[in-house]
């Protein structure tokens, strides 16, 4: 009915923090307001230092009336990372707390596939807090990635990993109780993520794969073009 419907959206605007030691510390709000929107790095391993906020003040001089911004260093409003990442077991949203001067290593696709499902890609966005307007996260990022001509096979690869609205469904009918909500979720984000099984065809190199995950996510008809 329309308020079980209700409700539903609004649990699922809610998930688990979760600290550098992998402990979940408490429940926190998903803000519709992201600063990147969902999605997997494709690479083999991306490297993130611990970000930095800055809050910016602008001034407007009456001479000039050039706009002015300065930006001065702050602590993170909650204290985490503001990164977000998807646990594909549990289907939870958890935030990501790092320590200072810590760096943050998230595994991509392509160490998903050269390793055959024993490194997990991680599905991840990074969230905007709210009433912070004139926040800015600043971090240093470096992209590790294979050799453009690298070729990709899929033979003994999950199919849990390459379709998973499949193995979901397999959950499902296992676990017929299973939490609506968890699964709303779940159906959420995969509307604004391509699936790996679309973009990733047998013998495919890793310049072909590129380009097809990078047309399918923002290409004019890519689920996240408009977004």
């Amino acid at each position: 009915n329309a308020n079980n419907h209700a409700r539903s959206k609004e649990n699922l605007l809610k998930g688990a923090n979760l600290d550098t030691n992998g402990n979940e510390v408490r429940l926190c709000e998903i803000h519709p307001n992201l600063w990147q929107q969902w999605h997997y790095d494709y690479g083999i391993f991306t490297l993130l230092t611990d970000p930095m906020f800055l809050l910016s003040s602008h001034r407007t001089t009456v001479k000039s009336e050039i706009s002015n911004s300065s930006g001065q260093e702050c602590a993170s409003p909650s204290g985490h990372s503001y990164l977000q990442v998807f646990h594909p077991n549990k289907n939870k949203v958890l935030m990501v707390k790092a320590s200072p001067e810590s760096f943050i290593v998230q595994v991509g696709e392509s160490a998903d596939i050269l390793s055959k499902g024993k490194l997990r890609s991680t599905l991840h966005c990074v969230r905007r807090p709210a009433r912070f307007e004139n926040l800015s996260r600043e971090t240093f990022v470096v992209f590790l990635q294979p050799a453009w001509s690298k070729t990709f096979s899929i033979s003994d690869y999950p199919m849990e990993h390459y379709n998973p609205s499949v193995h979901h469904l397999e959950q499902a009918e296992e676990h017929y109780f299973a939490d609506q909500d968890q699964d709303a979720l779940t159906q959420e984000i995969q509307k604004i993520v391509p699936p790996l099984s679309a973009r990733l065809k047998d013998g495919m190199t890793f310049a072909e794969f590129s380009r097809e995950t990078t047309k399918q996510y923002y290409g004019g008809s890519g689920l996240q073009s408009n977004k």
